[in-house]
C-alpha cells in the first residue's frame, strides 16, 4: 500500500512503455499462462492507464476510492465501503508503484496459483485483498493516535503481495538473501517488511503489516481446505 493525496494518472512514456516491456517478456516465458493472475495485472493495468472506466463508475479522483479509514467508519455498510475496501488495492499512485507491485504480485501468483488451481486461487486473491483492507480499517479504528492513519489515503496491491507471499513462504524450507543477510524463507516476508520501510518510509508499514496477518491467517483455511 502506497499513501496518496492526489488521482493523477501518468501517460505512456518511454520509462513506463519499457517497464510493461519487461512484464510482457516475463509472462511470455511462462511455461503455464495463469489466467487469474494474468486476469488481475490486466485489472491493474487497465484502472490506471483507462480512468475513464473509473469515471463510468462515477469515480475519478483517488480519494474517492482509496482506502480512507475515516470514510469507511463514519459509513461501515454502503456500497462506499465495499468499493474503497476491494478497489483501494487495484488501484496506483504511480506507473512504478504499479510496476513493482505487479511485477511482484506475478512471482508470487504463478505459483500458487498452480499450487491451488485457478479457482482457489481467485477465492484466496479475493480473500486477503477483502482481509487486508478490513483489518487496516479495524487497528485505525482502534489505535487512532498511535497510528495516525485515520485520515491516510492508502492505495495499491502490495497488501495482497504481502498476504501471497506469506503464503507462498510457509511452504518452503530454503532461505532468502537480502543484502547480505541470510534469511529463513518462511519469515522473509517479515524482514522485507522491515527492510521496506527502512529504505521506503513512506510506504505503508501498516498495509504491509496487515497483509502478512492476513496471509497468516488464511494458511490454516487453505489446510483445511475452506479455502
Amino acid at each position: 500500500m502506497y499513501p496518496v493525496r492526489r488521482g493523477k494518472r501518468n501517460g505512456l512514456d518511454l520509462w513506463t512503455i519499457m517497464l510493461l516491456a519487461d512484464l510482457f517478456d516475463r509472462i511470455s516465458r511462462m511455461e503455464h499462462k495463469p489466467p487469474v493472475t494474468l486476469v488481475i495485472v490486466a485489472a491493474n493495468f487497465l484502472l490506471f492507464y483507462v480512468p475513464t472506466v473509473l469515471i463510468s463508475c462515477g469515480l475519478y479522483y483517488v480519494s474517492e476510492f482509496c482506502l480512507l479509514p475515516a470514510a469507511i467508519l463514519s459509513r461501515p455498510f454502503t456500497t462506499e465501503t465495499l468499493t474503497r475496501i476491494f478497489l483501494s488495492a487495484f488501484t496506483h499512485a504511480d506507473a512504478m508503484h504499479l510496476y513493482y507491485n505487479m511485477s511482484s504480485f506475478l512471482y508470487k501468483g504463478y505459483p500458487l496459483e498452480q499450487r491451488f488451481g485457478s479457482e482457489r486461487f481467485a477465492k484466496l486473491v479475493v480473500f486477503v485483498t477483502v482481509g487486508a483492507g478490513v483489518m487496516y480499517v479495524l487497528a485505525t479504528a482502534l489505535f487512532p493516535d498511535a497510528l495516525g492513519t485515520l485520515h491516510g489515503c492508502c492505495v495499491g496491491f502490495s497488501g495482497v503481495v504481502f498476504a501471497l507471499k506469506t503464503i507462498l513462504n510457509a511452504y518452503s524450507d530454503g532461505v532468502d538473501y537480502m543484502y547480505g543477510f541470510t534469511v529463513p524463507t518462511k519469515y522473509a516476508a517479515w524482514a522485507e517488511l522491515l527492510l521496506i520501510h527502512v529504505m521506503v518510509p513512506h510506504t505503508s508499514f501498516l498495509g504491509h503489516l496487515c497483509g502478512i496477518l492476513v496471509g497468516m491467517g488464511a494458511l490454516p483455511l487453505l489446510r483445511k481446505g475452506v479455502l
